[in-house]
């Protein structure tokens, strides 16, 4: 079965197809997730796990996000 097109179609093909060549690569750049990632110096040296830095982190992390929006007093 052959499929013929006239000129509409192929302009529409083209477009299409230039389109989805244009639209793809935004979404594959976009952010990613960080993933679950272990500091080294939070795991000792007899395998146990410092959850001091860990907690320490989480705590700068959430003080930054709050200060974020803050305004000055003056």
């Amino acid at each position: 079965m052959v499929f013929i097109m006239n000129k509409s179609s192929a302009r529409i093909a083209v477009t299409a197809l230039l389109g989805l060549c244009l639209i793809m690569p935004g979404f594959s750049c976009a952010k990613k997730p960080s993933g679950n990632r272990v500091d080294m110096d939070q795991i000792n040296y007899d395998d146990s796990t410092n959850y001091e830095l860990l907690f320490k982190n989480q705590a700068e992390k959430q003080k930054e996000r709050e200060n974020r929006y803050k305004k000055d007093e003056f």
